[in-house]
């Protein structure tokens, strides 16, 4: 992978498939950005998944290992001199250890990786940007603040706020997606639309229904098309224009949904 450097900071980009890498002591820390696939983590006794929206928070002296099934990943690296500076600044550390899960689906988040595809995108081009001293320390400065906003170490004192904040996410989930529910929308729609990562979205959904965002969307699709099918004119209705409707586009699957959920076809449903 070319690596691109500014005087406190160093950036690249590699397209990895069926990769293991072990780092016993790294000498920075930073963050990796997975921009397809997914990559998977084992730091300081956690393990994690990291897809699209959730960077992976690394730190100097600390061991790490990562295995990517396949993946395009940007890596950021801070130098420790940009994050003493930070600190002082700021009063507390850029890249608090304890969580290595950064969500990047948040706005500030989304500011974060916007800005590191566009400083990466630039570096990479070649001299221009490493010739100006001062916007290379305000570009540097820039991104590790906007990073250090998107960490997120919840504190054991803030459960119970957290747990409101949990709530009020899911809530914001469930509105958009019954607000879409004619819509494609995916997991990573719904996680943008909430907030926060693609995992905290599904572990939202998990720890209250029971089941991932996509499985509850597919029932509320179903119970729309049932609950559609039961007040239609059986004459003037049909079962395919209803599906579609819901956000169904392929009759024969979700035939076998529909009779698998409520024991019936849908033209059943349909004559009454």
């Amino acid at each position: 992978a070319c690596i691109a450097h500014l005087p406190r900071l160093a950036m690249f980009e590699v397209d990895l498939r069926g990769a293991a890498v072990g780092v016993a002591n790294p000498r920075f820390s930073g963050l990796a950005i997975p921009e397809s696939g997914a990559i998977h983590s084992s730091q300081d006794g956690k393990q994690a998944a990291h897809h699209p929206g959730e960077g992976f928070a690394h730190w100097k002296g600390v061991e790490y290992r990562l295995e990517v099934p396949e993946s395009r990943v940007l890596v950021v690296h801070f130098s420790p001199e940009l994050l003493d500076e930070f600190e002082d600044l700021t009063g507390k550390p850029a890249l608090p250890e304890g969580n290595p899960s950064v969500d990047l689906c948040s706005p500030t988040g989304l500011a974060f990786r916007r800005f590191a595809r566009y400083l990466w995108s630039e570096l990479s081009q070649g001299p221009g940007l490493q010739g100006c001293r001062v916007a290379a320390g305000k570009m540097e400065g820039a991104l590790l603040a906007l990073c250090a906003e998107a960490v997120q170490v919840p504190a054991a004192s803030h459960r119970d706020g957290r747990r409101s904040l949990d709530r009020s996410r899911l809530r914001t989930a469930e509105e958009f997606m019954r607000a879409n529910l004619a819509n494609p929308i995916s997991v990573i729609d719904i996680a943008r639309a909430t907030g926060v990562s693609v995992r905290t979205t599904h572990l939202l959904f998990q720890e209250t229904h029971g089941m991932g965002p996509g499985a509850i969307l597919k029932r509320w699709r179903l119970e729309g098309v049932r609950e559609a099918l039961r007040s239609a004119d059986p004459v003037a209705g049909t079962v395919s224009e209803t599906a579609l409707a819901f956000g169904f586009f392929h009759a024969s699957q979700f035939a076998a949904d529909y009779r698998k959920a409520f024991g019936e076809r849908p033209s059943e449903t349909l004559r009454g």
